[in-house]
């Protein structure tokens, strides 16, 4: 392929993958292709709309969203069962202290990214961040982010946004609003659903995943 939906090659012509999953994505695609007996412009056309859609967008990511495209189209997979799939690998769980488990979503840690996920939190909530200063330290880069739940009793309590340096040092946590409690952190006597707004537009936006259900699964609130 050529132009905007060419593959990242080497000087000597070879295909430039950063991570394993990346060349796996390709082969698939190619595999997919053949086995459809499609010509190649069928995926060219949804890896082009893909890239078209944000331009900021990893290249492999756009590729990844170009095969559920066209594997969509064709009725391989339905849009529940690519949902599923992808939540299911989106995350990892990690136990800290009992009771609390974590679950970890990682998120890409380029600027584009980390400029729209900040802006998008401070627009929501009061945040008083300055985000050019915090992303244009050359002393302290952030190497990776993500979101993150706590679950307690059974179902998540608490929704957050974490920024880490390459050291493994915090650099920001920010407490998303809780359904469970209002602006003066004093607990609710119900839920509030709406406030899982933002946190449900961050997982579509950074993560390309639907609300889940189990984020509205909780009875009441349980400080760890």
């Amino acid at each position: 392929m050529d132009g905007r939906a060419a593959l990242p090659r080497r000087d000597d012509g070879e295909p430039v993958f950063d991570e394993p999953w990346q060349g796996r994505a390709v082969a698939v695609a190619v595999e997919t292709v053949a086995g459809l007996g499609l010509s190649w412009d069928d995926f060219r056309r949804h890896l082009i709309a893909a890239i078209d859609d944000d331009p900021h967008r990893h290249y492999y990511e756009s590729w990844l969203i170009a095969l559920e495209e066209l594997v969509s189209e064709h009725r391989l997979v339905s849009a529940d069962e690519l949902d599923a799939h992808r939540m299911a690998a989106a995350s990892y769980r990690t136990t800290e202290d009992e009771p609390d488990d974590l679950e970890v979503f990682p998120i890409r840690a380029d600027d584009n990214t980390l400029r729209d996920a900040l802006t998008e939190i401070r627009g929501a909530i009061e945040f008083d961040l300055d985000v050019d200063e915090l992303l244009g330290r050359p002393d302290r880069r952030c190497a990776h982010a993500e979101l993150q739940r706590r679950w307690i009793d059974g179902a998540p309590a608490s929704w957050m946004f974490r920024m880490f340096d390459d050291r493994g040092d915090q650099m920001l946590t920010v407490l998303l609003p809780n359904p469970f409690l209002g602006d003066d952190d004093a607990v609710l006597d119900e839920p509030v659903w709406s406030r899982l707004e933002l946190w449900d537009r961050l997982r579509e936006r950074l993560l390309r995943l639907p609300p889940d259900p189990f984020d509205r699964s909780g009875r009441r609130f349980t400080r760890p």
